[in-house]
């Protein structure tokens, strides 16, 4: 796989009243999110575009935006881009904690 050359632009980060919210924007089509996993029940809110979504090695499906995407506690899961100009939001609460907590990222090899 290969980088790709616009990677996703965090445009917010919102913690208020025990709940995180993260607004990011993908520029491109064919942006992969790579695999991780969070110790919490937690919503992805396609706002606009389109994306696939990977959960524990599974397609989980092709969705379109507005959508909301439930993703379990300990599930690894990844997106990927299928049009340019995706908005999502990670949706959460803290669990008092002070910000996200997730239990496994898988960074992408890349090729030369």
């Amino acid at each position: 796989m290969k980088r790709a050359e616009n990677q996703p632009v965090s445009v917010e980060i919102k913690l208020t009243d025990d709940l995180f919210v993260k607004t990011a924007t993908v520029l491109d089509a064919g942006t992969i999110i790579p695999t991780h996993a969070h110790k919490y029940d937690h919503i992805t809110l396609l706002a606009y575009g389109s994306m696939s979504v990977m959960a524990d090695g599974e397609m989980l499906g092709d969705f379109t935006g507005p959508t909301g995407i439930l993703i379990k506690a300990g599930v690894k899961h990844m997106f990927m881009t299928t049009t340019p100009g995706v908005v999502f939001c990670c949706i959460h609460a803290l669990h008092g904690t002070d910000g996200v907590e997730i239990d496994e990222m898988h960074e992408l090899e890349l090729e030369d």
